[in-house]
């Protein structure tokens, strides 16, 4: 049973998405007062879902992962990209594909029911971000877009936060596939795109002016909430956008001041 709506003023928000990579988490360090702000938007009805573009690990991963950082979290409360990628290539019937990931992806895409195989039988390549991409990695991600009718993204993030500083993301692998194969994807399901905002939207109820996305990435978390014509807080400084230093600031009933 999904929470109920929490009306202030003109609005009706009842469901919040929250990046994780700069907003709840640097790497392996808790942003302060992160938890507190998500203990308080649960306390007051909210559902709360931590969406993020990072495609490296599954869900139930990076619920453990909050877990270990203090925060009470479900494998049924994050969406991913890499998850959303799943539901498409499931839901389309999508077979043959070749997936370049990390083994921990390549596990929870067989497990939940995606035909995986190897770069020269591929009909379809999915690109997900990898920390231990390589030539050799690159070369067969290389040679089965060559020979895909499909080419899926998660994401072309050219940077993520961590705790030591800034690091290459998921579209500098991309860029890397696709310049040698001189192709343009097919699809993109990360944010920008509305994908993950749908999802949430379809398991709560929750239409786009009941939906509020807080993050730190103006070209992602903001640009996805403006597409799906919800409200956002944007984490950091801005001139033009409703803006918040972090959710330590946001805590409590000091959210609905933002809205």
């Amino acid at each position: 049973m999904y929470g109920r709506v929490r009306r202030q003023g003109t609005n009706m928000i009842k469901t919040v998405l929250l990046d994780l990579d700069g907003t709840v988490y640097e790497g392996r360090r808790l942003i302060d007062g992160a938890d507190t702000a998500i203990e308080d938007m649960r306390a007051s009805g909210l559902n709360v879902f931590f969406c993020t573009n990072n495609s490296s690990r599954p869900p139930s991963s990076i619920a453990k992962k909050l877990r270990g950082m203090g925060i009470p979290c479900e494998e049924s409360d994050v969406i991913s990209s890499g998850q959303i990628a799943i539901e498409y290539l499931v839901s389309n019937k999508i077979k043959n594909v070749y997936l370049s990931g990390t083994v921990q992806q390549r596990e929870e895409f067989l497990k939940k029911g995606v035909d995986l195989v190897d770069e020269e039988h591929a009909d379809c390549t999915v690109i997900t971000m990898d920390t231990e991409f390589d030539y050799d990695k690159m070369t067969k991600a290389v040679r089965a877009v060559l020979r895909s009718k499909t080419v899926v993204l998660c994401n072309r993030d050219r940077l993520f936060p961590r705790e030591d500083g800034l690091c290459p993301g998921c579209g500098s692998l991309v860029a890397a596939i696709l310049y040698s194969s001189n192709r343009e994807p097919d699809v993109v399901l990360g944010k920008p795109r509305t994908y993950m905002m749908e999802y949430a939207s379809r398991i709560t109820g929750s239409g786009p002016e009941e939906m509020l996305m807080i993050g730190d990435n103006i070209d992602t978390d903001i640009a996805m909430a403006d597409n799906f014509g919800s409200p956002s807080i944007l984490i950091g400084k801005s001139d033009t956008r409703t803006c918040a230093a972090s959710l330590k600031e946001i805590s409590g009933k000091k959210m609905w001041t933002y809205l």
